[in-house]
């Protein structure tokens, strides 16, 4: 045999053992590839599985949106009441600031609350699928709420159709709402930051008016009231009476402690009258000895009562 010859056996001898080689890596990444692939599933009731899919999408879409909505209108909260809030004409305003304890949502704290109202919106929404001509058995739901710039949402809810002898189960339903809920939100925890540094009327108009928003503001019961009007945003298909994103909140601020020494009787009588407003309620009290009746008019005297005896 020529030399030549040997060395193309010796190539060739190589070739072959890398393509054995080659083979059995193929083959192991094949059977694991195969492994992964579940085979496709007939789905005998595939126009009613679809009928609810939509149905459930809808329901969640629609919950989902009205429930956004509305924690947005509450300044980030699902529900107020006298404690946490203050009655705006109709309209419960929540008080992020009370006195020197702050009580303001957290970018969770909106999504935990979008989560819970829209379950409870949806809860109802489902009960139409008793209306279904073929059985639709519902177990208990839970869902998962992520807030970027959009809403997303993950629904877990096991359904079982059954109809005549064949029967299919859906677990899993996801849903994409393309509604911005931290641009009202961002834009009202930045001006109650801005607000809290005490800024005067003009400052507060400089530092709004740039802004894409309507900016109001009153009083009500000591409580500074604001409402950011996002008209922008645009209210569609939800059962809220606005017609655009407002978020409210209100601030009750402190007043500055007293010098008993140099207050007047008038003023030391408002601060007893009213002692909620001021830090220095104990002292004030204890300083303030409220007079005897006998010291301020004579009992025995009738006429300083009508004539009446009220001995």
């Amino acid at each position: 045999m020529r030399k030549g010859q040997a060395t193309m056996f010796v190539i060739l001898g190589i070739i072959l053992v890398a393509v054995i080689i080659l083979g059995f890596t193929l083959k192991d990444q094949f059977l694991d590839q195969l492994g992964q692939v579940k085979p496709l599933k007939s789905v005998k009731l595939q126009a009613e599985v679809d009928e609810v899919n939509r149905f459930v999408e809808d329901c969640l879409e629609s919950s989902s949106k009205e429930a956004a909505y509305i924690i947005l209108s509450n300044g980030g909260f699902t529900a107020l009441d006298e404690t946490n809030s203050i009655d705006v004409y109709a309209r419960l305003v929540p008080i992020y600031y009370n006195l020197g304890q702050e009580n303001v949502p957290t970018k969770k704290d909106l999504e935990i609350n979008v989560a819970e109202y829209t379950s409870y919106l949806l809860e109802y929404c489902l009960l139409d699928l008793d209306s279904f001509n073929y059985e639709v058995e519902q177990k208990e739901f839970n869902l998962d709420v992520s807030i970027k710039d959009e809403i997303n949402l993950k629904l877990e809810l096991p359904l079982t159709i059954t109809k005549g002898n064949d029967s299919e189960k859906i677990e899993m339903f996801y849903q994409t709402l393309e509604l911005d809920m931290l641009t009202p939100y961002n834009e009202a925890i930045e001006i109650y930051n801005f607000i809290k540094t005490s800024p005067t009327d003009a400052e507060l108009s400089e530092f709004v008016s740039t802004k894409d928003y309507l900016f109001a503001s009153d009083r009500f019961n000591e409580i500074d009231v604001y409402a950011l009007k996002f008209e922008n945003m645009p209210i569609e298909n939800v059962d809220i009476d606005d017609e655009f994103v407002i978020f409210p909140f209100g601030i009750k601020e402190k007043v500055e402690e007293v010098n008993v020494e140099e207050i007047s009787d008038e003023t030391l009588s408002y601060i007893l009258t009213f002692p909620e407003l001021f830090n220095s309620e104990e002292e004030l009290v204890d300083e303030f000895e409220e007079p005897a009746l006998e010291e301020i008019i004579d009992l025995d005297n009738e006429a300083e009562f009508g004539g009446f005896d009220v001995s």
